[in-house]
């Protein structure tokens, strides 16, 4: 399995992408920490909610001299019974290098762990771990906004 499928909804980033993006030089627009939503039991679990600025980058150069972008787009995440959170860097702008989402064996447990991390480009950077991932929404955006 690779690492993204384990992501629910994953469908909906590669239908957007035709591929799983690496957000190389994607930026995120928007992390939410939350302890209130509940679980599958009922209980407030801890949960990220990520919105990160991605697109696929063509071959083309424009009459302004930079590469030309297909697919921008909002790609908003669920990751669900976070723990171990590490950010740094809050920034205007917070650039990726790259968006890594590896799975994890958890000593036994039945839920694999996910290992998200944040690799650091400008401004944001970290990590956390999480028992679930989905995607809620992918739509269309660019620097001016949703589209």
């Amino acid at each position: 399995m690779l690492s993204y499928q384990i992501i629910e909804n994953n469908q909906l980033v590669l239908d957007r992408f035709g591929r799983w993006p690496s957000f190389h030089d994607g930026e995120v627009l928007r992390l939410v920490l939350d302890s209130t939503r509940k679980g599958l039991n009922g209980k407030n679990i801890p949960t990220v909610e990520l919105l990160l600025y991605g697109w696929n980058m063509k071959d083309e150069i424009s009459d302004s001299g930079f590469y030309t972008l297909e697919n921008e787009s909002a790609v908003h995440f669920l990751f669900e019974e976070v723990s171990d959170v590490e950010l740094d860097g809050l920034n205007n702008q917070n650039v990726l290098s790259g968006l890594d989402v590896e799975v994890c064996k958890d000593g036994g447990k039945e839920a694999p762990l996910i290992s998200v991390t944040l690799n650091h480009c400008y401004g944001l950077s970290g990590g956390f771990k999480a028992r679930r991932a989905s995607i809620l929404s992918v739509v269309p955006y660019s620097r001016g906004g949703v589209v």
